[in-house]
């Protein structure tokens, strides 16, 4: 198996140290990646939790739209290569309009340490 270049989410001293950078942003942090502002990176990240803890706020796609993306995105997703620069994002997760970067970045420490704290086994 490929070492995955991501931190476990599972593992607590890696969540210690992902809440470490989610705590040391802030409203005005450069973006190293993208375009985005802080707040809406923040929102960014945080529609993958959504999906999971909050599924009414983004319905399931169709059975044959989920048999494509298995094919062929999952493994650009969730597999061990980096995302590329630049490349294209689900509609879901575009950000559009202000944000409030405070609740957005509470919101994320939230969701991490609720990952955490139900375990690997909730997720298998």
């Amino acid at each position: 198996m490929t070492q995955s270049p991501y931190p476990d989410v599972f593992d607590p001293a890696a969540v210690e140290t992902l809440l470490r950078r989610i705590a040391a942003l802030t409203p005005d942090s450069a973006p190293q990646w993208g375009s985005m502002s802080a707040a809406a990176m923040l929102a960014h990240v945080n529609v993958a939790y959504e999906m999971v803890y909050e599924p009414a706020k983004h319905p399931r796609p169709n059975a044959l739209l989920r048999f494509v993306i298995r094919l062929v995105a999952k493994q650009g997703v969730v597999g061990p290569k980096p995302y590329p620069r630049s490349s294209r994002t689900a509609p879901a997760f575009l950000i559009k309009g202000p944000r409030d970067f405070g609740a957005e970045r509470a919101r994320l420490e939230g969701f991490v340490q609720r990952v955490r704290d139900e375990g690997r086994a909730a997720f298998e």
